[in-house]
């Protein structure tokens, strides 16, 4: 994000270096903050003034950036109040007049996959955004995001089929699927379901666990376990499965207790949002007791990997002197530390669902459907030694 202002203090800015580009950084930065509701429905941006200086760029191309933006249906400005963002309600209606409907596409987050904070949050939200807008954007289509809360309300827009595709993350409900998606252009991400009649783009994650796997071996570990709070997820349901496949490949040992897995709670059917610092050491401490333990653990994620650091370390386990640890993060630059592990590449996940569902709007009438599997990137880090 080129600027970073406290809603309470506008003056609070970060200094940002002059680019090229710096006209489409201030566009495309106002665009994203929109959508992921870090500038609020109402809410005034900053003065044309604050920009200028933030970006060092001039007064007309503060302005043509604003005017885009107000032209998409997302700034109203105020004669003598300021620039407001508009109410995600109000915007929809707006953009609907503004285009034709064939060239909105909505994107579906969907609650069975995650909560509205963590799409929201930067390390989902931007590099779906960014995937999405930078093939939607050349199309000349307009992309709305929204999320499915578990009572499978659709947003008016989709209800009045007033959008010409759609994009969905997460396992849908089949009779909504039926009703709201199938009728359209659609292609899901990540949740591929075989029963249902759609195209799908997904991260192999199979290949995922392998990658974690096989750069522990070449380490020299054996003892390698695998760690998820999540295990009812489908992601990490595969993740686990593909961690089983590369052990037996490699005629590497699988013991229960090195199979770290459990379910956080739901609340309502939604995962519940997880305290700033879990503790994992009462699921950690089972796979070190009773036997030799892993020298090695394959986290689903970067975060759930920082978590077991801190637990390992209250059991006088440093990371990586006494145990190697590997984990996933959705983009380089979101990367929780130095943390050896997996890129999930989201941001080619959805660049290649937006290019698919393209192709799918001109060519609607399907009678085979296909998934497209995304292979993921290892990158090495601080976590992981050599025996």
């Amino acid at each position: 994000m080129s600027y970073n202002i406290k809603r309470n203090n506008r003056n609070d800015m970060r200094t940002t270096k002059r680019t090229t580009n710096a006209y489409s950084d201030l566009e495309n930065d106002l665009r994203q903050d929109i959508m992921a509701n870090r500038l609020a429905g109402g809410e005034t941006i900053p003065t044309e003034k604050e920009l200028m200086e933030s970006y060092g760029i001039g007064r007309n191309t503060v302005r043509r950036a604003l005017a885009n933006l107000v032209e998409e249906g997302l700034l109203r400005k105020v004669h003598g109040c300021g620039t407001f963002v508009i109410p995600p309600e109000e915007r929809t209606a707006k953009t609907h007049t503004r285009k034709q409907s064939g060239r909105q596409i909505l994107f579906l987050s969907l609650s069975t996959a995650m909560s509205e904070s963590s799409f929201r949050g930067g390390n989902t939200f931007e590099p779906i955004y960014a995937g999405l807008n930078s093939v939607f954007q050349k199309a000349g289509c307009n992309l709305l995001l929204t999320q499915i809360g578990m009572d499978w309300t659709p947003p008016p827009c989709l209800a009045s089929r007033d959008v010409g595709g759609v994009i969905f993350h997460g396992r849908t409900d089949y009779s909504f699927w039926q009703k709201y998606i199938r009728p359209l252009p659609h292609v899901g991400i990540q949740y591929q379901a075989p029963a249902l009649e759609s195209d799908f783009v997904a991260l192999d994650n199979y290949a995922y666990s392998a990658l974690s796997v096989q750069h522990l071996h070449r380490l020299g570990h054996r003892r390698i376990g695998f760690l998820s709070d999540e295990i009812e997820n489908q992601l990490s349901d595969e993740r686990f499965r593909g961690y089983l496949q590369s052990m037996k490949e490699l005629g590497l040992p699988v013991e229960e207790r090195y199979c770290i897995t459990w379910q956080r709670p739901f609340l309502d059917g939604v995962l519940a949002s997880e305290p700033a610092t879990p503790d994992y050491q009462p699921y950690l401490e089972k796979a070190f007791t009773g036997g030799s333990p892993p020298t090695a653990l394959v986290c689903i994620d970067d975060h759930r990997a920082s978590f077991a650091m801190t637990a390992l370390e209250k059991m006088g386990l440093a990371v990586p002197r006494d145990i190697s640890l590997t984990g996933s993060f959705n983009t380089p630059a979101r990367r929780f530390g130095k943390i050896t592990g997996v890129c999930t590449m989201l941001e080619n996940i959805c660049r290649e669902a937006a290019r698919q569902l393209l192709a799918v709007m001109e060519e609607p009438k399907q009678t085979e459907f296909k998934t497209i599997m995304i292979r993921p990137e290892f990158v090495s880090g601080d976590t992981t030694r050599a025996l």
